[in-house]
């Protein structure tokens, strides 16, 4: 599998998550896989357990951020 680039950054291929900035809107007729990307209600969230296509369950998701996601990637602990 290819790398993953972000804003010039690449990150080795150990996650096949998509890249938090082409998360789209979540999408009640999509289903999300573990480390999926998407947003709702304007926050990124990372899919945290399997998602079948349905309604917006906040527990198979978790809010994060660019910098939560760079710090997970990088392996960086948090201060």
């Amino acid at each position: 599998m290819p790398n993953t680039t972000l804003h010039s950054i690449t990150f080795p291929n150990t996650d096949p998550a998509l890249a938090p900035e082409v998360a789209g809107e979540f999408n009640t007729t999509t289903a999300y896989a573990v480390k999926d990307y998407c947003t709702y209600q304007g926050i990124l969230y990372r899919c945290t357990a399997a998602h079948a296509a349905g309604a917006w369950d906040a527990t198979h998701f978790t809010a994060t951020n660019l910098d939560n996601e760079f710090d997970r990637k990088l392996d960086i602990p948090a201060s």
